[in-house]
């Protein structure tokens, strides 16, 4: 299981699952799973871009990948993966982040990244995302300006297990968090 088509397959499964934000009278030709699992793609596959992830997809080594590892039937393209991913609710993420981190423990997979007395070491950041003075939806966080611009942004905090072993860092993503204005 601690193999990246097993990851992969585990990770697959929770998304399937996940109801898609959207109502269709008939289903979608696309359906959410592949928008999810080719959004995981474009970081596992290492574009640089969703341009790049959709101008490789049909490429038969990516188109291969896509199918094989990652179980997408019919990729979306950057526009309409964009599209569809920006109405899932991030927090339907977490069981597949839990999953993962689950199957890994088990495997003992986290004994490599044992710090001190069997503790893990987990680095965090956050960062800020999507800056605009006149786009924003109801998750957004808002600052005002002395001259009363408002400015609606998103914010993250993620963490990571790291270990530092044999002069290579490796992490292990343990989950993201949006930050959310109330």
């Amino acid at each position: 299981h601690l193999s990246a088509p097993g990851l992969l397959k585990a990770v697959q499964k929770i998304f399937s699952r996940i109801p898609d934000p959207r109502n269709f009278n008939k289903p979608p030709t696309i359906p959410i799973q592949d928008h999810l699992m080719s959004g995981l793609a474009v970081f596992g596959l290492k574009h640089p871009s969703l341009l790049d992830y959709d101008r490789r997809r049909s490429h038969p080594c990516i188109a291969h990948n896509l199918h094989t590892l990652y179980h997408v039937e019919t990729p979306p393209s950057d526009t309409y993966l964009r599209e569809r991913l920006d109405l899932v609710d991030p927090d339907t993420l977490r069981p597949a982040f839990k999953r993962v981190f689950a199957l890994f423990q088990r495997g003992k997979g986290l004994e490599a990244y044992e710090y001190m007395d069997g503790y893990v070491l987990i680095s965090g950041d956050g960062t800020g995302h999507l800056s605009s003075g006149s786009v924003s939806c109801s998750q957004c966080c808002q600052k005002v300006s002395q001259r009363g611009q408002v400015t609606y942004y998103h914010q993250m905090f993620g963490a990571c297990v790291v270990a530092y072993v044999l002069k290579k860092s490796w992490q292990i993503s343990v989950g993201a968090k949006f930050l959310i204005a109330y």
